[in-house]
């Protein structure tokens, strides 16, 4: 999974987020680190954006991410944590940074999202959002807690005990 921020708004924003997304989908099975690095020189001329990229391994229940600018990532249940992006800019500001795994276990949701929406979400409002499907609380935290005047990307995933 990723999410790309083009900095500021409007078309240049969205070419540097649309020529991330390019290189990603062009190179799906690269490293994370690999795929950061190349999305820096690939976004090289444009304003930059934020990136963060994950992945799920279901055959070991674990989590790798790694993320550049101001993309939020949070995993909630058995081991909740708030994997860290680090500062910088890709395409600009690359700064040294490191991939991290993480435990990702049956019933864990993962989260990533810009700063289009606020990183104080809570997952009981309304009551019970946790436990329904992971589009609906994705829809529902962009009704909720979107910033009026930004633009807003979020994706939730939920670990259903499924195995490849």
């Amino acid at each position: 999974m990723a999410v790309a921020d083009g900095l500021g708004h409007g078309p240049e924003a969205a070419a540097a987020s649309q020529a991330a997304i390019a290189f990603l989908t062009s190179h799906p099975r690269r490293e994370l680190d690999d795929l950061l690095r190349g999305c820096h020189h690939r976004l090289r001329g444009t304003r930059g954006a934020a990136v963060a990229l994950a992945r799920i391994d279901l055959a070991h229940d674990r989590l790798s991410y790694c993320g550049v600018g101001n993309i939020e990532a949070r995993v909630v249940g058995h081991a909740p944590t708030r994997p860290i992006s680090y500062n910088g800019i890709v395409g600009a500001i690359l700064p040294h940074f490191r991939v991290f795994e993480f435990p990702f276990q049956p019933h864990d949701l993962l989260f990533l999202h810009s700063d289009g929406i606020s990183a104080r979400f809570d997952l009981d409002d309304p009551p019970g959002l946790s436990a329904q499907p992971a589009q609906l609380i994705a829809e529902t935290i962009a009704r909720n807690w979107a910033r009026a005047h930004d633009d807003a990307t979020i994706i939730v995933v939920r670990h259903t005990g499924d195995r490849p």
